[in-house]
């Protein structure tokens, strides 16, 4: 279980992160009154529009490729601290929140730069298929892929917690280099084990 005082340093952080990821994606040129000393920051971001209200297309850009890379981060951190509490799936819940992302990155990207980028004989038709094709099919992987609940094993199947117990009746009666190479032993056949999945 994940420790309260991670949980509210998390929202504390992720909170903050998510106003710049919102700024930079809907308003670049915009400083964020809740924050201080927000209005110099932007203006030092933004030299050349800061109070004219009159933004260059690539510094928009720009801003908006940020916003989404600050967007992965606080998505990702959020699932990893307060998904479900096994680790089983939290990969399925980590690959469903970053296949929304790539979704919405590329669509969004596309339809609000793709005239823009044309002007200039250039397209996003490319970086979208990628990002759209890789949130479909993480979508689809953590939807539709069956995920049982990992257990440890060693080579004859047994539970992590059986194994422990024998391991502590022996412990002390085999050399150390007996036990590292049962220890090897168990990891290749855990590892070649079909029931095991990354």
């Amino acid at each position: 279980m994940v420790p309260l005082h991670v949980k509210l340093v998390s929202i504390l952080s992720s909170t903050i992160f998510l106003l710049f990821a919102m700024r930079n994606i809907f308003s670049p040129e915009k400083p964020i009154p809740i924050l201080p000393d927000n209005d110099p920051l932007q203006a030092f971001a933004w030299p050349f529009a800061w109070g004219y209200g009159d933004v260059d297309r690539s510094q928009v850009y720009l801003s908006n490729i940020i916003g989404f890379l600050l967007l992965y981060m606080v998505v990702t951190k959020l699932v990893a601290v307060f998904s479900v509490k096994e680790g089983t799936f939290l990969r399925r819940n980590m690959l469903a929140a970053i296949g929304i992302l790539d979704v919405l990155f590329g669509v969004s990207m596309y339809a609000r730069f793709e005239s823009d980028l044309n002007a200039s004989r250039s397209s996003l038709q490319g970086l979208t298929l990628v990002f759209t094709v890789e949130g479909i099919i993480y979508l689809h992987d953590a939807k539709f892929r069956a995920r049982p609940v990992k257990h440890s094993f060693n080579g004859d199947g047994d539970s992590f917690h059986k194994v422990k117990k024998l391991k502590n009746k022996k412990k002390g009666k085999l050399p150390i280099n007996q036990r590292i190479s049962h220890l090897v032993k168990d990891f290749k056949d855990m590892i070649s084990d079909s029931n095991f999945h990354f």
